[in-house]
């Protein structure tokens, strides 16, 4: 709570200059897209996150929280249907570091760290999620969570389609370490 507050807020500020200048756009003008985009920012935190849960600066304090006890935090932009309230499709799924991890077929692969696989330059290309959680195996079976989803680090356009929150502490690092590892 400290560390996050309210949360980070966006404010537009638009470059007046090249907007008046290069594109044509009156000062007057500018201002209105500015506060235009500001209001779009508005209704669309209510609903950042995919399961309806959290507004966008609930999903602030969570991934704060994640990255602190688990070392990382693993958000995916999604985009769901407009239904409901819901303005806009883009949508953020929080997942939890403990589902990310390598299949079995490739443990022994030197590309695979922890359920990220990485190029030879070390940049990740594929993320592994699977598709139970560890400890649900009582409930949903084993094999649910020996099931993986991949999802690629990145989107035909070059976005990011998975955002790894976590703190590099060594070069080669390809996974977080929770800030209490060390006092234990």
């Amino acid at each position: 709570t400290n560390i996050v507050g309210l949360g980070i807020t966006p404010q537009c500020r638009i470059n007046r200059d090249y907007i008046t200048k290069k594109l044509g756009i009156s000062p007057m003008r500018a201002s209105e897209i500015a506060d235009q985009m500001e209001s779009i920012w508005e209704r669309w935190a209510p609903y950042a996150s995919a399961d309806g849960r959290l507004n966008f600066y609930q999903i602030q304090g969570l991934v704060n929280r994640q990255r602190f006890e688990n070392g990382d935090v693993f958000l995916i932009p999604v985009m769901k249907p407009i239904k409901n309230d819901r303005p806009y499709q883009l949508a953020f799924q929080v997942v939890e570091a403990d589902r990310v991890d390598t299949p079995t077929e490739h443990k022994s692969n030197k590309n695979f760290r922890a359920g990220v696989e990485i190029d030879d330059f070390g940049e990740p290309v594929n993320y592994y999620v699977s598709e139970g959680f560890p400890g649900d195996w009582k409930y949903n079976g084993y094999a649910k969570n020996m099931t993986f989803r991949r999802l690629p680090a990145y989107d035909q356009f070059g976005r990011r389609n998975v955002m790894h929150i976590y703190k590099m502490l060594r070069p080669d690092q390809s996974r977080g370490v929770p800030d209490l590892a060390n006092v234990i």
